[in-house]
């Protein structure tokens, strides 16, 4: 369910528990039959966390969360900043957790049976479904709680809070009777835990921890009586939080996945990946969270499901790398929240069924609303194996039939938030049906020109000189080329406006050619309808998909203007703004754009360039095996000629005789 249509939660509504909430983190009571214990991290020395079973203990101990933040802040009076922000984030999740467990009671049909219950008028199944249905409210008030404490504490010193080293390995128990009991549970173990804690950056890493695992424990258990719950979108007012379901909050800020840095002057030639890629990375994030809707997918411009195609070492994964430093820049300096959410490296599955549930679980966790997202598949004819080989297994086949039903299903709903770029070496393995949904086609040829080598070298010579502190590497770069001029997002042979000249393929040269003798005007819809008529019976995996891809593309050109600098760095000049108004700015900005072209001659090179890249690559991996079919001959001539040159040495000398 959309946030636009969700049920607002206002600060009055979580006002009415907030006497409830102080309690709980002043003082709470619990009678623990197992304890967390403390062992060291072996290569630092630093805590590390983690539980296990102990003795039964009968006695109820008591546990201030507030005392324990004192202690830690080394202050018997104030918190630090650390600290103060840990409990206002828990004290905000408890109030917000509480209400929301109110409003299942009242949705669920439990406000009833509390009343029967007063009355003593419970049958013995109604009885079952009370302790049912208040299981199940005890659970959302933790969850909710959990999950707006672990979001509100992802936004907060992120980068000092991932350096510190805990583990927790889990809660010793979590008692789902009613929310007062369950509420003093979670406290009580939460105290032990941070407890421990020698700073507040170690209390925020333990916290959040500790709240993942509430919500992770909390999501394994199944609940009968949900769906009152399940059905319903509560949105905080003021925030970007929502609660829909037992689904993971867990972050409010970047959640990034390690990978490699790659700049633009990384990326030697390659100038289409890096345009087009650099184009996206714009387009995301006018990503509207409160709307949540991209304008960019409104105007059919945003194509956001694309492959990268090119042999071996050409630098499809630096483009992978590329995009996704260039998202990630853009989300920390406007502050929005980013996600890099590769495919799993064990998404095909031995067990039947289990690499559909693999695959839809990654799908899901990139989907999420609430994030902007680069979710890359590298070697995706790995991924997505064409059905029709024998090599292609069962688990293989069900990621293949899960992913057409995500991308272009009857339920498939696209918004925006998601960029997901695939790298191939051999297109031609992928399933056809995979392949036919790639919106953008990008072939990656690699460095090819003398002055693209002589950058590479450079670029290796200067980051030697600079990692060593010396002058090791002295070469002379040539008089006649500035260093790196060729490496822009333009290739030298694209910068002058020019209309189309030829296909490189001669097939598809020859077909226009034939629809040129027809004397069509450049500006008719005939020419196109001609020409795609003429390709269909050529190639016949050409398909009206393939013409919705090329009028994407061109939309997506019309509207590829170069962001203002102020728009990717300061979040009130553009992504602060209301959708309608980033939808409006957009507008204007891509009608003052056109660098000499006319609509028609964008339609006309995008069409151009989109049917010479599938062809390329649909051949790719005929050419590639006619390549090794002349290696092996070239080989096997030139071991004969070795053989018969040796073999005539090793004849007796006749003329001697």
């Amino acid at each position: 369910m959309k946030s636009a249509n969700a049920v607002p939660v206002t600060q009055t509504d979580l006002m009415t528990y907030a006497d409830r909430a102080n309690g709980f983190i002043n003082l709470v009571e619990w009678a623990p039959t197992r304890a967390p214990v403390i062992s060291a991290e072996p290569s630092t020395g630093r805590p590390r966390f983690r539980s296990s079973i102990v003795a039964d203990v009968a006695m109820s101990e008591k546990m201030s969360v507030m005392e324990v933040a004192k202690v830690i802040s080394k202050d018997n009076f104030l918190v630090n900043p650390d600290m103060f922000t840990l409990l206002d984030a828990l004290r905000s999740g408890i109030k917000l957790g509480m209400h929301v467990s109110d409003a299942y009671e009242k949705h669920s049909g439990l406000a009833d049976l509390v009343v029967a219950n007063a009355a003593n008028r419970l049958s013995d199944t109604d009885k079952a479904t009370f302790r049912a249905k208040n299981q199940t409210k005890a659970a959302i008030a933790v969850f909710v709680m959990s999950s707006y404490a672990l979001w509100k504490l992802s936004s907060y010193k992120t980068d000092d809070v991932e350096r510190v080293k805990a583990v927790f390995d889990g809660l010793p128990e979590m008692p789902l009777i009613t929310v007062p009991s369950a509420m003093k549970c979670i406290l009580f173990y939460f105290g032990r835990v941070i407890s421990k804690a020698e700073t507040g950056l170690d209390a925020l890493k333990l916290a959040k921890l500790y709240f993942a695992r509430v919500m992770s424990d909390i999501k394994l258990t199944q609940f009968e009586y949900s769906e009152s719950f399940a059905s319903i979108t509560y949105k905080l007012e003021g925030e970007d939080f929502t609660v829909q379901g037992f689904e993971s909050q867990e972050t409010g800020a970047a959640t990034v996945v390690e990978f490699k840095r790659v700049v633009a002057d990384d990326i030697i030639g390659n100038h289409e990946m890096k345009r087009v890629l650099t184009r996206l990375s714009q387009f995301v994030i006018a990503y509207d969270f409160e709307r949540e809707m991209n304008p960019f997918v409104e105007f059919e411009a945003m194509n956001w499901l694309g492959v990268l195609q090119g042999w071996a070492g050409t630098g499809k994964s630096m483009g992978l790398s590329f995009l996704q430093t260039l998202v990630f820049d853009h989300c920390k300096a406007l502050g929005l929240p980013f996600q890099l959410c590769p495919i799993p490296n064990a998404v095909v599955q031995s067990l039947q069924g289990e690499s559909a549930k693999v695959y839809e679980d990654w799908w899901k966790r990139m989907s999420n609303s609430r994030f902007i997202c680069v979710a890359p598949v590298d070697d995706s004819e790995a991924v997505y194996l064409d059905r029709r080989g024998q090599s292609s297994s069962e688990g293989s086949k069900l990621v293949v039939m899960s992913h057409l039903r995500l991308t272009e299903g009857s339920t498939a709903f696209y918004k925006g938030n998601v960029l997901q770029p695939h790298a191939t070496n051999n297109a031609d393995m992928i399933d056809p049906p995979v392949f036919s949904r790639y919106q953008f086609r990008i072939v990656v040829p690699g460095a090819q020109t003398r002055e693209d080598y002589c950058d590479q070298m450079r670029r290796f010579g200067d980051r030697f000189n600079q990692k060593t502190a010396s002058n090791v590497i002295d070469l002379q770069f040539p008089p006649d080329y500035a260093f790196l001029s060729n490496q822009g997002l333009i290739a030298p042979d694209e910068k002058k406006v020019e209309a189309f000249v030829k296909f490189q393929n001669e097939g598809l040269q020859r077909l226009w050619e034939d629809v040129e003798r027809k004397k069509l005007g450049a500006n008719s819809y005939d020419l196109y309808g001609t020409f795609f008529a003429a390709l269909h019976q050529k190639f016949e995996q050409f398909t009206s998909r393939d013409v919705r891809n090329i009028t994407l593309n061109t939309a997506s050109r019309l509207f590829g203007f170069d962001f203002p600098t102020e728009w990717l760095t300061n979040r009130d000049m553009f992504v602060a703004k209301d959708y309608d108004t980033k939808k409006k700015m957009i507008l204007d900005a891509a009608l003052q754009l056109q660098n000499g072209l006319t609509a028609d001659q964008v339609l006309f090179q995008e069409t151009m360039h989109y049917t010479e890249s599938t062809i390329a690559m649909l051949d790719s991996g005929r050419q590639y095996r006619i390549r090794q079919q002349a290696n092996d001959l070239l080989e096997r001539k030139q071991a004969m000629e070795i053989a018969e040159k040796e073999w005539a040495q090793r004849q007796p000398d006749t003329k001697a005789a």
